[in-house]
C-alpha cells in the first residue's frame, strides 16, 4: 500500500506573476511504501540554523603528552631520530629513577631525596609509567602529598548533524487552497511514518527530503544564495493546530491551520560537504 502524497502550492497565488516571491521547495524522495512528491510554501521570513562541533575533556597523561609534544616538534623543526632519542633517554630516566628508590640500603635517604625532586616535578612526570604498571609512583606521591599531571587537554570528537524547523500559519482564501492544505498535511504526516515490510518484522526507513530555498516557484528559478543550502533530511517530527482561533467557514473548514515541521539531515557533514552544498546546492557523491 503506497501513500498518498499529492503536490501542492500554497498559496495558489505563488504560482502567478502577482504572487511571485522566494518560495521553499520541499522535495519527497518517496521510496518502499512513499510516493514523490513536492510542496512548495514561502520561504519563512525567520529560518536558524546551527553548526556544532563536539570535544571533550581527555586525559592524555605522561606518555601520550610527551608524544603529542614531540610528534609536534617533529613536523615543525627537529628531526625525527633526535627526537626518538630525546624519547627513549626521558623515559629510561624515569624508570631508573624509580627503581633507584627501593634499591639498596638507603631507601629512607632515597625517599628524601626524591621527595625534594617531585616538588620540581621532574620525576613525578618522569615516572608515570611506573605509577600505571608498579603502583609506586601513586604511593609516593600521596604521601607526601601531590599527584601527577593528568594533562587535561580538549579532543575534538565529531560533528552534530543539523537539524531545522519551519512554522507557517496557513488561512486559504478558496475552497480549493482548502483542499491543498489538508492534502498538504496528509502529505508530510504520512511521511514521518516507517513502513512495515516483510509481514511486520521489516520496517523501512521514512523517506529522505530534498529542501531547496529559490527565488520563485517557477521552474527557472533560481537558489536562493541568502539562505544556507541543507543536505537530504528526514521530517522527524510534524504537528497540526487546527483552528486556533476557534473560527470556520460555511462549509467547515478552519479558518486557520498552523503547521510545525522539523527535520533532520541524514548524516553529520564535513567541510567538504559544506563546500559542495555553498557551491553547487548539492553534496555530489
Amino acid at each position: 500500500v503506497a501513500g498518498t502524497f499529492r503536490s501542492v502550492i500554497f498559496p495558489s497565488s505563488l504560482n502567478t506573476e502577482e504572487g511571485l516571491r522566494p518560495i521553499v521547495k520541499f522535495k519527497c524522495k518517496g521510496g518502499k511504501g512513499h510516493k514523490k512528491g513536492t510542496i512548495m510554501l514561502p520561504a519563512p521570513s525567520s529560518f536558524a540554523t546551527a553548526d556544532n562541533a563536539q570535544y571533550g575533556d581527555t586525559e592524555l597523561g605522561f606518555g601520550a603528552k610527551l608524544a603529542m609534544d614531540l610528534t609536534r616538534s617533529a613536523t615543525s623543526s627537529e628531526g625525527r631520530e633526535e627526537l626518538q632519542s630525546q624519547f627513549t633517554d626521558i623515559t629510561n630516566k624515569g624508570i631508573d629513577a624509580f627503581k633507584g628508590i627501593f634499591s639498596g640500603d638507603n631507601q629512607k635517604g632515597n625517599l628524601l631525596d626524591l621527595g625534594k625532586t617531585l616538588a620540581a616535578g621532574a620525576v613525578l612526570r618522569q615516572g608515570a609509567k611506573m605509577q600505571d604498571s608498579l603502583g609506586i609512583g601513586k604511593g609516593v606521591a600521596m604521601a607526601i602529598g601531590a599527584t601527577f599531571n593528568k594533562n587535561v587537554t580538549t579532543e575534538f570528537t565529531s560533528v552534530s548533524t543539523r537539524g531545522f524547523s519551519f512554522t507557517y500559519d496557513l488561512i486559504p482564501s478558496t475552497q480549493d487552497e482548502g483542499k491543498d492544505i489538508h492534502n498538504m498535511i496528509t502529505s508530510f504526516r504520512e511521511a514521518v511514518y516507517p513502513f512495515e515490510a516483510n509481514l511486520g518484522t521489516v520496517l523501512r526507513y521514512p523517506p529522505k527530503w530534498e529542501i531547496k530555498f529559490r527565488t520563485t516557484a517557477a521552474g527557472d528559478s533560481q537558489r536562493l544564495r541568502s539562505f544556507p543550502a541543507l543536505a537530504e533530511c528526514y521530517l522527524e517530527s510534524f504537528s497540526t493546530t487546527y483552528n486556533g482561533n476557534n473560527s470556520f467557514h460555511t462549509d467547515g473548514r478552519p479558518v486557520k491551520t498552523s503547521i510545525q515541521l522539523s527535520f533532520k539531515e541524514d548524516r553529520a557533514l564535513t567541510l567538504d560537504d559544506i563546500k559542495q552544498l555553498e557551491e553547487k546546492g548539492k553534496i555530489e557523491s
